[in-house]
């Protein structure tokens, strides 16, 4: 089965949940499942679903961290089991 390329015509964002460069320990404990979608300058479209941010939240140690990645797991929760982010 071939896989199809559409053009995106528009992306709508939300507010900033979390920054790249800023809050290293969610970076860090999203590790590959972050990384593997963005391009060498860390932009692009990155997909996490439930068990990766859970996963996360159970390892996390600092409060800022925990509170990111709740709000990421509400919204994916409400989103159907995943979220996507633009990195840019």
């Amino acid at each position: 089965m071939s896989i199809r390329a559409h053009r995106v015509i528009e992306i709508v964002t939300g507010d900033i949940d979390f920054n790249l460069w800023n809050d290293e320990e969610v970076v860090n404990l999203l590790g590959d499942n972050l990384f593997s979608s963005l391009n060498m300058d860390g932009c692009g479209l990155v997909e996490l679903i439930e068990p990766v941010i859970e996963e996360a939240l159970d390892k996390a140690t600092q409060e800022r961290t925990k509170e990111i990645l709740e709000k990421m797991l509400r919204d994916a929760q409400a989103n159907g089991g995943y979220i996507t982010y633009y990195c840019y």
